[in-house]
């Protein structure tokens, strides 16, 4: 049974004729692979060697059955001297390749052959072996080299030189979802910091007792925009720098807003004209199971706010740290702690700096 949506099959097929430095005497293997998937160049029979290359478009490989092909063989008669001596039996073996070869398993190992034609059909299997590195290009391998006896040296006087060979390579995927973290004041009017830029706001201090912020209120926003195929399914986390709250907080007023809208929004912005009317989540820093379609964009919004904590509670580097988490989806939302590999960047991270300014303090 194939593994469906994560290959791309290539196979090639590179002639070599008169390889071995023999001559034109004895008869010769011809082989044929046949993969539903596949673009087998050419499309025949053919002495040489055969490459099936398989990309996995994922993390890392999976162990154990990978996909399986055809493989038909034919003998094709040639005049001269020394006659190939039949009967004779062709035999499959496989070659080692490296510490991570591809194990490449024939239903049938071996035919027994009486003379030119057809000889025969087998499937092969190709399996991922156990400890299979998982760095992005890296390319497993197996080769299946045909070899006739009896005897060594090819006593048999048939020409065997083609091979198999079979590679799957890793590609990590690129991720289509395009996640962003960015901090502006409450309204949408001033953006405060994005990944790559931003700029300090002012920390008000008094009697060693944070008063409150410039701007009062802020809102960290998490942009999501679906750039895949289809559409997906995920679990949001959002995470507040720990000295800031939900802004309402403690009661049953709205601090989080989502929205949706058709089109695709990667940038930060500071206008929420073509997002529409939010729908209101409570105070929730976990959004659950969130559909995106194709060509749409995703935006959460958390109204928030510092506080009240001493002044040692700051950072001493100056600035506040946010972080927005897409997860794969669970039974219970967010609790899956698995980054869903196609958010990126993922998690998603912002830094806003800040300035503290101390206020005259009481007598």
């Amino acid at each position: 049974m194939r593994r469906k949506g994560m290959i791309t099959i290539l196979a090639l097929v590179l002639l070599m004729a008169g390889w071995c430095g023999v001559g034109w005497a004895k008869d010769m293997v011809r082989a044929e692979v046949t993969e539903p998937d596949a673009i087998v160049t050419p499309n025949g029979l053919a002495n040489g060697t055969i490459h099936v290359v398989y990309t996995v478009n994922a993390l890392a490989f999976t162990t154990g059955f990978f996909n399986s092909f055809d493989l038909n063989l034919d003998i094709a008669a040639r005049s001269g001297n020394p006659e190939t001596a039949y009967p004779l039996t062709l035999n499959l073996t496989q070659k080692q390749s490296g510490d991570a070869s591809l194990e490449l398993t024939p239903a049938t190992p071996s035919f027994g052959v009486n003379g030119p034609g057809a000889v025969g059909s087998t499937g092969v299997t190709v399996t991922i072996p156990s400890g299979a590195p998982d760095d992005d290009e890296t390319t497993l391998t197996g080769v299946l080299q045909l070899e006739a006896s009896p005897g060594s040296g090819n006593n048999a006087h048939l020409d065997t030189i083609t091979t198999i060979v079979v590679k799957v390579i890793l590609l990590h995927p690129t991720a289509c979802l395009k996640v962003v973290d960015f901090i502006t004041d409450q309204d949408f009017t001033r953006m405060l910091a994005t990944a790559t830029a931003s700029a300090p706001i002012e920390v008000k201090v008094k009697n060693g007792n944070i008063q409150n912020t410039n701007p009062p209120q802020l809102s960290d926003n998490i942009l999501i925009a679906n750039n895949c195929s289809d559409a997906q399914t995920f679990d949001l986390q959002i995470a507040l720098d720990s000295r800031f709250e939900t802004s309402p907080a403690g009661n049953p007023g709205n601090a989080v807003f989502t929205y949706q809208t058709t089109g695709i929004y990667e940038e930060p912005t500071t206008s929420l004209g073509s997002f529409g009317t939010g729908t209101p989540q409570g105070q929730q820093l976990c959004l659950g199971n969130v559909t995106v379609p194709a060509g749409q964009t995703f935006l959460a919004t958390v109204h928030m706010r510092i506080g009240s904590n001493v002044t040692t509670a700051l950072p001493e580097d100056g600035t506040f740290d946010f972080l927005a988490a897409v997860l794969e989806t669970a039974s219970s939302s967010c609790s899956s702690g698995t980054y869903l590999w196609l958010a990126g960047p993922n998690p998603a991270p912002v830094q806003l700096p800040f300035m503290v300014t101390v206020q005259g303090n009481s007598k």
